[in-house]
Order: C-alpha cells, then sequence, then structure tokens
C-alpha cells in the first residue's frame, strides 16, 4: 500500500511524464468508451465547491448558477496550459457581461507560492482556487492529462470535458450556443 507522500511522489512522476509528452497524450479514440478519455458530453451535473481564491474570497460555483462557468484544470509547469492561457483571459474579458465565467484550478503542489507570482505575471483576472492535494480534480472525474476545461451550462450541466489544450475560437463556439 502506498503512503500519501508515496503515492503523490508517484502522481508527481506520472504527471512529469504527461508534460514531456506534451501533457496531453494522445487523442482519445471515438471507440473508447472511458469517460475518462472521452470528450463526448455527459450533460451530468457539475460538481459543486466552495474554495478559497489566491485573492483570498470564498468561490462558491452555485454563486454563478443561471451563467456559463469555464472550469480549467492547470499546472504552471504545463506548457499547453500555458500556452492557452492568454485566451482564456481574452475570452473571459470579452465574455464576462454575457454571463460567463472562468474559473482556473491550479494543481500544483507548491501552492499559492508558486501559483500567485505567475497569475500576477500574467494579469490572470479570473478567479484562481489552488488544489494541490487534488481534491477537487478527483470530484471532477480525475485528469489524466492537462490542461483539461470544462464548459457547464445556465442551468449547471457539464456540456463538454476537454483533455488537451483549447484554442480561443473552439472554446467560443462552444460557449456561444449556451449564451
Amino acid at each position: 500500500m502506498l503512503t500519501w507522500p508515496r503515492s503523490r511522489s508517484l502522481l508527481s512522476l506520472v504527471l512529469a511524464v504527461l508534460v514531456a509528452i506534451g501533457c496531453t497524450g494522445e487523442p482519445p479514440s471515438p471507440d473508447d468508451p472511458s469517460p475518462a478519455s472521452t470528450e463526448a458530453p455527459d450533460f451530468r451535473p457539475a460538481p459543486s465547491f466552495a474554495r478559497p481564491t489566491l485573492a483570498g474570497d470564498t468561490l462558491r460555483l452555485g454563486d454563478w448558477a443561471g451563467q456559463v462557468v469555464i472550469v480549467n484544470f492547470w499546472a504552471t509547469w504545463c506548457g499547453p496550459c500555458r500556452e492557452e492561457i492568454p485566451g482564456f483571459i481574452r475570452l473571459h474579458e470579452a465574455m464576462h457581461e454575457r454571463g460567463v465565467r472562468f474559473v482556473g484550478i491550479a494543481l500544483d503542489e507548491d501552492g499559492a507560492a508558486r501559483v500567485q507570482p505567475y497569475a500576477e505575471e500574467m494579469g490572470i483576472p479570473y478567479p484562481i482556487v489552488l488544489d494541490p492535494e487534488m481534491a477537487l480534480a478527483q470530484r471532477y472525474g480525475g485528469h489524466y492529462a492537462l490542461p483539461t476545461t470544462f464548459v457547464i451550462d445556465r442551468d449547471g450541466q457539464i456540456r463538454q470535458r476537454l483533455m488537451r489544450m483549447v484554442e480561443p475560437g473552439e472554446l467560443r463556439g462552444l460557449i456561444e450556443p449556451l449564451l
């Protein structure tokens, strides 16, 4: 049986391997029924949460009921994650007034010590929640690739799970029909 520190080290090793292959691995096969690898919507309710943000506020997913929510699991050490964040910032700025909310959930083991400087450097305007223990990630089905992005509709249903880097135009195309 693995103890927490050893299993955490093993998880770090697995995530490092994913980074070495681009964080995302290969796209899923359309014949693969595994929910962990599919991008097909399953229309299940998004797991609710109340977590502190880097800014010190408490983010409650339920406070955003009636809005489209983009939940992005990422890490500062993930190249594709870092590459997609500027597009998320632009979409947040362009769509916030239309009822679209973004939240970044950082999985960095070093927590705020690593994430805060990066968020400030990038000028990330949307809330960032820390999840170094990956408890929230597990509630969303676990993540075997970073970045992983969820699109949640106005009724709180997960409409899409994307286990790869998402281009801003593609994400906008998924959001627009939900507004």
